[in-house]
C-alpha cells in the first residue's frame, strides 16, 4: 500500500541518513504539530508533479536533526539555514526513494526542488496536494515529524 510504502521509507532514511530512530504513532493520533506556533515545513513535487511529498517538524526538532547530519552533538544551537537545508535535503532524499518505488522512476531529474520554510501548521497542510497519506513518526525522544505524500500534487 501507499501508507506502508511511505513510513517504511521515511523510516529508513530518517535512520540511515540523520540517525533518527522513529516509531509510528497509530492513525487518529492526535498532531502534536498542530498545537506549535511555527513548524518548519517542506515540500517537493515528485515524478515531474505526479505527486507531492512533504515533511513538518518542530523548529527544535529540526535542529536536532541538523546537528545529527552535520555530526555536530545535539543541544548545540544550529542557524535556522543549517535547519532549512537539512529538512530539504532529507525530503529529497525520501522523495527520491519514493519516486523510484511508487512510480518506478529511476531518474533524478523527475524531483523538483525541495520548498522549506518555517509557517504555521495550517500553511503546512494546505502545501501538501490533494488527499495526502499522512504518517506521524515519534522520535526515541518524544519529538514527531509529519511526512506526507499525495499522488495528486496540486489541488488548486
Amino acid at each position: 500500500s501507499l501508507r506502508a510504502t511511505v513510513r517504511d521509507t521515511a523510516i529508513r532514511v530518517f535512520e540511515d541518513a540523520a540517525f533518527v530512530f522513529t516509531d509510528e504513532l497509530p492513525e487518529g493520533a492526535d498532531n502534536p504539530l498542530r498545537h506549535e506556533r511555527k513548524v518548519l515545513s517542506a515540500h517537493m513535487d515528485v515524478a515531474s508533479g505526479q505527486a507531492r511529498a512533504a515533511l513538518a517538524c518542530s523548529l527544535s526538532f529540526a535542529g536536532n536533526i541538523a546537528a545529527d547530519l552535520l555530526g555536530v552533538e545535539s543541544g548545540s544551537p544550529m542557524p535556522t539555514r543549517k535547519c532549512i537545508d537539512a529538512i530539504g535535503e532529507l525530503l529529497n532524499m525520501l522523495a527520491g526513494m519514493l519516486a523510484k518505488q511508487w512510480f518506478e522512476h529511476d531518474d533524478d531529474r523527475l524531483l523538483g526542488l525541495p520548498v522549506v520554510a518555517t509557517v504555521s501548521y495550517f500553511e503546512h497542510s494546505q502545501r501538501c496536494g490533494v488527499n495526502p497519506v499522512r504518517i506521524l513518526l515519534e522520535s526515541e525522544e518524544g519529538d514527531v515529524i509529519e511526512v506526507s505524500f499525495s499522488e495528486a500534487a496540486r489541488g488548486e
